[in-house]
């Protein structure tokens, strides 16, 4: 019975390459550096009725609303708390973009690579013992 696993092989190998690649080709960022220049950031909305405060690229420490928000309409408090998350979600991640890391993300896709191939040729034995069974059957 042939296998699917070369092509299956081939591209996670591919994706594996390309991911190797830029986190040694200097165009992932180095997790360490951003730890030690990573801040925080801060923005607020509403003249400074709605002010939220992020750690990191996607996390938000905690967001404070002013009482007196309470007269602005729902609709328009809405908005200034995606206007002020946004704000500190951009001074978080220094560029107004979340970085990835590379090399991590190149170590998920090589586990998943392995455990990938390893089911696949489990599968591909147990179906070619279930054909030789049935060949054998009268």
């Amino acid at each position: 019975m042939a296998d699917g696993t070369g092509d299956l092989e081939a591209t996670l190998a591919q994706a594996r390459r390309m991911l190797d690649s830029l986190a040694a080709g200097g165009g992932a960022p180095d997790p360490a550096a951003e730890t030690e220049t990573e801040t925080g950031g801060q923005g607020s909305a509403l003249d400074g009725l709605v002010t939220v405060r992020a750690s990191g690229p996607g996390r938000i420490e905690w967001v404070e609303i002013d009482p007196r928000a309470g007269r602005v309409p729902l609709g328009d408090l809405a908005e200034a708390i995606t206007e002020a998350v946004n704000a500190a979600l951009a001074e978080a991640s220094g560029s107004g973009s979340l970085s990835v890391d590379f090399g991590a993300l190149a170590g998920q896709v090589r586990q998943m690579q392995d455990d990938s191939l390893r089911q696949l040729a489990r599968f591909t034995g147990a179906l070619d013992d279930a054909m030789d069974r049935l060949g054998k059957r009268p």
